[in-house]
Parts: structure tokens; sequence; C-alpha cells
């Protein structure tokens, strides 16, 4: 899906598997982030979010990314390891049991992302008239109390956690960097 520099969202009751989501202006450099790339927000009411294992190279290009899984995000576990990639400026992310498994291509902030406005298109085919949003601010990279799920980002740049790192009961948290790394937030792995 391509969505240009206003954002683009998918919502789903069960699993979603992501091909690639792109929030990218035309002019697609990493300088160019910031100032030109879209919001981005996923969300699994009752599954996980994962990729499609076909597709290689990240799936997911914004300014600002938010995602949000019942159970997870990407894949973890013995022989099943598959993170899902990424290219964002700053992120957020919450899980369940399943944990969470991102490759990051660069540089990246784990932080506060906002409410996303999406514009849905209606049965008609045009655009409704009311923009629809997430809930509230997210903030982090946590999984749910009582979950267990691990925490496991590489990130191909300098990383700065700006918000908390939190796996809850015996998960745990790796946090693998190319770059510098910066703690502004707590890192908590259960």
């Amino acid at each position: 899906m391509m969505a240009g520099s206003t954002g683009a969202g998918a919502t789903a009751g069960g699993n979603i598997t992501l091909g690639v989501l792109d929030a990218r202006a035309a002019d697609a450099s990493l300088t160019a982030q910031a100032g030109s790339w879209g919001s981005v927000s996923v969300v699994s009411t009752g599954g996980s979010i994962t990729e499609n294992a076909s597709h290689v190279g990240v799936k997911v290009y914004a300014n600002a990314l938010r995602m949000t899984a019942a159970v997870g995000i990407g894949s973890l576990g013995a022989g099943t390891t598959n993170a899902l990639e990424t290219e964002a400026a700053t992120m957020t992310a919450r899980a369940g049991s399943g944990g969470i498994s991102l490759a990051e291509a660069g540089a990246l902030t784990v932080g506060t992302v906002t409410a996303v406005p999406l514009k849905r298109v209606t049965s008609a085919g045009v655009l409704d008239a009311v923009d629809t949003t997430d809930v509230a601010v997210q903030v982090g990279l946590l999984t749910s109390a009582g979950s267990n799920g691990a925490i496991v980002l590489v990130a191909g740049g300098a990383l700065t956690v700006g918000g908390a790192v939190s796996a809850d009961g015996g998960g745990h948290v790796l946090l693998d960097v190319t770059g510098t790394l910066v703690l502004n937030a707590a890192v908590d792995a259960g």
C-alpha cells in the first residue's frame, strides 16, 4: 500500500500480514524522512502483525510508526524468528505473549507517537468526511501484563530509547544496535 506523506493504517480483528506499507513522499531519502514521510498505524485487536515472508526487505516505511497487536509483532521462537523490517524515525509498539521482533533499517527513536488520523474510503468509493484516529497516544515498546512476551529490536543505526522498553513477566529484552545507544527511559526485562 502506498500512502504518501499523509499517513496510512491497517486495523483488523485477526492477524495482519504485511507486504509493503509505504508512507514515504516522493523524496524517499532518509534525509527527507522527518519532514515529508507520513505516519503509519497498524492494529490487530485479536491476532498478530507479521510480514509476507516471500518479500525480502523493509515492510513498513514511516516517519512515525505505531503498532498494536493482541498476540505479537513479527515472529519469535525456536526456528520461527522472522522480524518485521521497518524504516521509521520514531516507533512505538505493544504486543502480548507473541512478543515484539523488529529489524529497523536505520537510526530510530523509541518514543511517543500520537493518534494517526486516517481517511477511510466508504462503500461508495469516496473518502469519508470524518477522520478515523487511534484512541490515544502510544509510548515505548511494551508487552502486556502477564504475557511473558519478549522484545527484540535490531537497529541498523543509532537507537534512542525515549519511551520505556518493558517485557512483562519472564519476557527478555534485546536491543542490538549498529550505532550509538542512548537510554533516556527505562529498559525492563520482566
